[in-house]
């Protein structure tokens, strides 16, 4: 399979350049913006990446459109905008219906050490990994990235991801007619790398909500894995326990 390498759209690279102005304090509170005609030639950008930068930092609620005034800088850190619950099967289903995933690159993998400890797959194992980040429907800031790992067996519904509101376990099964029996996950903390932190417009180091999920079929195969990775203050992850 074609490996490309994991890219970032153009007006997130500028929405990370303006948030890091905020983290060194050269923008502060209460600081208007430059016209979006300025940023644009600062930025040698079109206006309709500005635009998209703009929409991107109101999303995240950073900044404030005043009308006749400009734009305001009125948060340092970008607001809590997605909690979801997911307790069972159908709930991820919901939860997939309600966000969408932005495909920034598909490779051919062989696990190495650190993965197929993550996956629990044999060290060497061949995989499908497609990088994406995940956007809420309410708004446009990326709640997290994820990285997901499909058997190659499976490779055909790749082409689907990100074109449906459907969980990628749902697309096994209705094209594959494979059944869905079980999903191990695991919830770690983690700082945000450089790789991540580029592609959800935060900081190095800035804490992060990590939640590994394995699905098996009815026969015990794991088909499908996924890493997913959320920034504090951006998303809220809840479990409901009932007693019997």
């Amino acid at each position: 399979m074609t490996q490309n390498r994991p890219t970032v759209p153009l007006y997130r690279e500028i929405v990370n350049e303006l948030l890091e102005k905020v983290t060194t304090g050269d923008l502060k509170l209460g600081d208007r913006l430059p016209p979006e005609t300025d940023l644009a030639t600062q930025y040698a950008v079109s206006r309709h990446t500005i635009r998209e930068t703009m929409r991107c930092l109101q999303d995240l609620g950073v900044i404030e459109r005043r009308k006749g005034a400009g734009t305001y800088l009125i948060s340092d850190s970008p607001k809590k905008n997605f909690s979801y619950s997911i307790n069972s099967l159908e709930d991820l289903l919901q939860y997939a219906s309600n966000t969408k995933l932005e495909v920034l690159a598909v490779d051919s993998i062989l696990a190495d050490r650190e993965t197929a400890t993550r996956l629990r797959c044999e060290l060497g194992a061949n995989w499908i990994r497609i990088s994406v980040l995940r956007i809420a429907e309410q708004g446009n800031a990326a709640i997290g990235f994820s990285e997901i790992f499909i058997h190659p067996d499976y490779a055909d519904v790749v082409k689907e991801i990100g074109t449906c509101a459907k969980a990628i376990y749902t697309l096994l099964e209705e094209r594959y007619g494979v059944t869905i029996l079980g999903v191990d996950q695991e919830i770690d903390a983690g700082l945000a790398t450089s790789n991540v932190a580029s592609r959800l417009s935060i900081s190095v180091g800035h804490p992060m909500l990590e939640i590994t999920r394995r699905y098996y079929t009815d026969d015990a195969r794991l088909v499908e894995a996924s890493i997913n990775m959320h920034p504090a203050g951006r998303f809220r992850y809840e479990i409901c326990l009932k007693r019997d």
